[in-house]
């Protein structure tokens, strides 16, 4: 671990690289966050246009964190308000993490066809990856995911999940 220098994003990873791993300050270089410029610039090349409906993206886990009866619970309690009219003029954006063929058809079959809602799978690129995959395009796949996520007024998640960053940065509340 002798680099010539060593970035960190923010002042807690300053403090540990100089208090826990003894670099010398120096060598520690305060980059920021790679993730919120490349987001930045990915939202320079897209064009954004906000619906005339609101929209409320609705962000599934791993059903390893959390149990998927519960998180479909949740989106048709959501669907179940817009029918009501408690919610005016929404549709939901449920974006599942899909990871297998089988939860996508199970997403599919449960959900297809309702109305006021959209179901946008995540990107490959946006899962963590524990094998690579030569064919996956990421820049797109990014680019792509950052045009989607943009169109929200809202997120609401089903469990705790690293989408909020992402909207929080981009200007979106989450619940």
């Amino acid at each position: 671990s002798d680099f010539d220098s060593v970035c960190v994003q923010g002042q807690l990873e300053y403090d540990y690289a100089l208090t826990f791993h003894n670099v010398p300050e120096y060598r520690i270089k305060k980059l920021g966050s790679p993730w919120a410029r490349y987001t930045e610039e990915l939202q320079q090349r897209i064009k954004v246009t906000k619906e005339r409906k609101k929209i409320i993206g609705y962000a599934g886990v791993s059903s390893m964190y959390f149990p998927v009866e519960s998180e479909f619970y949740g989106l048709e309690l959501l669907l179940e308000a817009i029918d009501a009219k408690e919610l005016d003029n929404t549709e939901i954006v449920y974006r599942p993490i899909g990871a297998t063929k089988e939860i996508r058809k199970n997403i599919e079959a449960r959900f297809s066809g309702k109305s006021n809602l959209l179901i946008e799978f995540s990107q490959k690129s946006c899962l963590g990856l524990d094998t690579y995959d030569g064919l996956i395009n990421v820049d797109k796949d990014l680019e792509t995911f950052i045009q989607q996520i943009s169109r929200y007024d809202l997120l609401v998640m089903a469990n705790l999940t690293s989408l909020f960053i992402d909207l929080a940065f981009i200007g979106v509340p989450s619940i």
